[in-house]
């Protein structure tokens, strides 16, 4: 019976790392995110904002 509940446990934390894992991963992709959807700059700070989109874009496709 303890063997059990301790599996339990295990696939707990577990999945407590996988979703700490994606927590982190989406809260950086928010950052980037919001980077980008500066407007204001110059045509290179534009350029710039564009590249990181289609980063982000690629990313997003894998």
């Amino acid at each position: 019976m303890i063997v059990k509940w301790e599996g339990y446990v295990d696939e707990h934390h577990a999945y407590q790392g996988s979703l700490s894992h994606c927590l982190d991963w989406v809260d950086t992709l928010r950052k980037r995110l919001q980077v980008c959807g500066d407007l204001a700059g110059d045509k290179h700070d534009v350029e710039d904002r564009m590249s990181k989109l289609q980063e982000l874009i690629a990313e997003k496709d894998k």
